[in-house]
C-alpha cells in the first residue's frame, strides 16, 4: 500500500518509531507555487535535492497559487532545498 494513490492522495505507510526519528527542523514550507504546477512536477523538483519523507501539497481554491510542506529525511537536504529553490521562478 505504501506509495499507492487513493482518491488523488499518495499513501505513505511507516512505523511509528520511524516517525519519531524524523527531524522536525527538516520540514520546509513552499509558498507561491504556480497553479499550473502539478503534484508530480513538484515531487520531481524537490526530490532531486534530497531524500523526502513526506509531502503535503495544498491546492488552494481561492488563491492564484498553491503551497506545500516537504519533510526531508535530514536537515542538510532541507537547507539545500531552501538555498537552491528560494526565490526561483517557475513558468515565469
Amino acid at each position: 500500500m505504501n506509495g499507492r494513490n487513493i482518491l488523488k492522495n499518495k499513501i505513505k505507510v511507516f512505523s511509528k518509531e520511524k516517525y519519531k526519528q524524523i527531524d522536525k527542523e527538516a520540514n520546509v514550507f513552499f509558498s507561491k507555487l504556480p497553479k499550473q504546477m502539478s503534484v508530480k512536477e513538484f515531487e520531481e523538483m524537490v526530490g532531486k535535492i534530497g531524500n523526502i519523507f513526506s509531502i503535503k501539497f495544498n491546492d488552494l481554491e481561492n488563491e492564484d497559487f498553491n503551497t506545500a510542506y516537504v519533510q526531508y529525511e535530514n536537515i542538510g537536504d532541507a537547507k539545500n532545498a531552501i538555498g537552491i529553490l528560494n526565490n526561483e521562478e517557475y513558468y515565469g
